[in-house]
C-alpha cells in the first residue's frame, strides 16, 4: 500500500529524508541563514543545500531543485520533472546490482523533454547518499502531481 500524499509536506520530507545525510545543510543552520537565491522568487522556499565533493551544489526549495555551479543556475519544478532515475557517470545502473555501488546522480527528463543528470555524488560505498535523494525527489514529484486547492 503506497503512503497518502498530502500537500505541503515537502519541507518535513526534506528534514527527515535529507537532513541525515552529512552532505546536506537544511535551511535552519547558521551556514544557510540567507537563501543563495532571492527572496520573492518562484523557486519557493528554501529548505537547504545539498554540497556535493564536486562543484555542483543542489539546491532544495518546496517547488523544486537547482544545479548551481559559479558560472550557471538551473532550476527544476518538481511539477515538470518526469521519470527519475538512478544513474552512473550517466548510464543507468545494471539490473544485477553489481554497478550500485558507482551511483552519482539523478536522470530527469524535464517539461521539453530534455535528459538532464543531477549529481548526488556524496555518501559511503554501499551507502550512496543518490538512493535517499531519489526517495525524497520521487515524494516531491508525486506531491507535486496532486490537485491544487480550488482545482
Amino acid at each position: 500500500m503506497l503512503p497518502v500524499l498530502r500537500r505541503n509536506n515537502t519541507e518535513s520530507r526534506a528534514k527527515r529524508i535529507l537532513g541525515k545525510m552529512s552532505c546536506f545543510i537544511s535551511a535552519s543552520s547558521e551556514e544557510t541563514r540567507t537563501p543563495p537565491y532571492p527572496h520573492g522568487t518562484m523557486l519557493g522556499k528554501f529548505l537547504g543545500v545539498y554540497k556535493n565533493p564536486s562543484p555542483e551544489d543542489l539546491l532544495v526549495t518546496t517547488k523544486g531543485i537547482a544545479v548551481r555551479t559559479d558560472t550557471q543556475f538551473r532550476f527544476f519544478s518538481y511539477a515538470t520533472i518526469r521519470d527519475p532515475h538512478i544513474v552512473s557517470d550517466g548510464q543507468a545502473l545494471r539490473d544485477d546490482g553489481s554497478t550500485k555501488h558507482l551511483a552519482d546522480g539523478i536522470s530527469i527528463t524535464t517539461e521539453d523533454n530534455r535528459q538532464v543528470t543531477i549529481p548526488v555524488r556524496g555518501g559511503n560505498k554501499p551507502f550512496r547518499d543518490v538512493f535517499e535523494f531519489w526517495r525524497f525527489l520521487n515524494r516531491a514529484i508525486a506531491e507535486a502531481a496532486l490537485p491544487q486547492k480550488g482545482d
